[in-house]
């Protein structure tokens, strides 16, 4: 059981490991068999997912990741914390069918996250939304990166496209953020004439990518992108992918719940 458990939390799927079972042990089994020996995770997660969260993060990032389920795709949403002393937590995360993670954040705050001084997330409107039915009094920041790529795209192609995005990104690296707002206005005037959708619609509420200042400057580079969760969801993506089509809900929780534990990102929780 442990070598076909470890077999599928490093991304193998249900298929591979009978096949696996069948040529160490020189026995059969049903990859549906296999699928249940997944199930050791359930109480596991369970206990995850009952514990008391110490509000000692000060950065918390979200963000989301389509999976394969029998029957059509499913959102798995995903929420890390980044603690005062800069260590990364995954607080949680949900299966549904699109970035709706107001449960989910209901669920942290009522058991314990509290004291969080950033958001940082893309410009989904669901999350958005959440954030500020759950915690309104708390800033949000639309990753720098994002906002970039959007820039990018809006441009199109043309032969300035690569100065235009380089200086657009300059605007988040200035020591104040009343420098960055007057180069952001000063970047704009320069723009405008030759591309003036792509100029609105950066500079269309740019003050949510400057929230980052209003922490210790240190912090800055930290949590101008959302790219620590990005990471992580680009290394869920290569051990998931492998695993093939989901039978379900649960079955994509189990596979992301192991992932977490392997990787010692779920707190002290670990075991």
């Amino acid at each position: 059981d442990r070598i076909l458990r470890h077999a599928y939390l490093l991304g193998t799927s249900t298929r591979a490991t009978a096949e696996l079972a069948e040529q160490v042990f020189g026995g059969q089994l049903s990859h549906q068999t296999v699928s249940r020996l997944g199930r050791w995770l359930d109480e596991q997660l369970s206990a995850w997912r009952s514990r008391t969260i110490d509000p000692i993060y000060r950065v918390v990032f979200l963000d989301g990741m389509h999976v394969n389920v029998r029957g059509g795709d499913l959102n798995v949403m995903l929420v890390m914390g980044l603690t005062y002393d800069g260590q990364k937590e995954v607080l949680g995360f949900q299966v549904n069918t699109g970035e709706q993670c107001k449960q989910l954040l209901w669920d942290l705050r009522r058991r314990g996250l509290e004291n969080v001084e950033l958001f940082v997330s893309d410009e989904s409107s669901a999350i958005r939304w959440a954030l500020a039915e759950v915690f309104p009094e708390v800033p949000w920041q639309h990753c720098t990166l994002h906002r970039l790529m959007a820039l990018w795209k809006a441009i199109g192609d043309k032969e300035y496209r690569w100065q235009m995005a380089k200086e657009a990104s300059n605007i988040f690296r200035c020591p104040t953020k009343l420098a960055a707002v007057e180069r952001a206005v000063a970047w704009a005037g320069q723009w405008r004439q030759q591309a003036p959708f792509a100029v609105q619609r950066f500079t269309e509420d740019i003050g949510d990518s400057l929230m980052f200042y209003s922490l210790p400057k240190d912090w800055w580079r930290k949590v101008r992108t959302n790219n620590y969760l990005e990471r992580l969801i680009r290394t869920l993506r290569m051990r998931l992918d492998p695993m093939g089509v989901h039978y379900d809900a649960p079955a994509v929780e189990r596979a992301v719940f192991g992932q977490l534990a392997r990787w010692h990102l779920l707190g002290t929780y670990t075991q």
